[in-house]
């Protein structure tokens, strides 16, 4: 854990990637090296160097552009309030539209991460937790169709990362 970069490549590396991948909300530092990089700032988006092979898309994760069932897996990368408060991942409508475009198989990889300045920052964490009491409870109940699984880590400096995968619910065949 030595930065934020590289716990971006730490969770790009956990996807494969190509055309039927696409990072959604991706700022204008993309963790992924080929596939759709996604964000709803179109300056933030013109910010990200032009590269083979990675389409540059203006678009919200509540209305994703793609066909159904076109992509095989998704990656998000942010902070906790933007997760908890104004951003898309405990949307309902954002899970739906997941569900949609992801093949039968697809994934999701989200990377949460809660950085604290110094120590006070941290002794106020302890106190105050940065997520919402029902967070989880709120994103398992609108992530309806999908399998979530969280993992924290905390490194050495109080830091936590938040691993999220969530993977499509497989179909029973009879």
């Amino acid at each position: 854990w030595k930065n934020i970069h590289s716990w971006r490549e730490m969770a790009a590396d956990l996807i494969p990637q190509g055309s039927r991948t696409v990072e959604l909300g991706c700022g204008m530092n993309p963790a992924i090296k080929s596939g759709a990089v996604l964000d709803l700032s179109l300056p933030l988006l013109k910010e990200v160097p032009a590269q083979r092979g990675r389409p540059r898309i203006c678009a919200s994760a509540l209305s994703l552009p793609f066909r159904q069932r076109s992509l095989l897996h998704a990656l998000s990368i942010f902070p906790p309030g933007i997760s908890a408060e104004q951003g898309f991942f405990q949307e309902e409508e954002f899970w739906n539209e997941l569900g949609r475009v992801l093949g039968p198989r697809g994934g999701y990889v989200a990377l949460v991460y809660v950085l604290y300045r110094n120590r006070v920052w941290r002794l106020l964490a302890q106190v105050i937790d940065p997520f919402p009491s029902d967070f989880w409870k709120k994103t398992k109940a609108a992530a309806k169709g999908f399998e979530i699984s969280e993992e924290v880590e905390v490194d050495p400096w109080g830091n936590q990362l938040i691993l999220v995968q969530a993977a499509k619910e497989r179909a029973l065949i009879i």
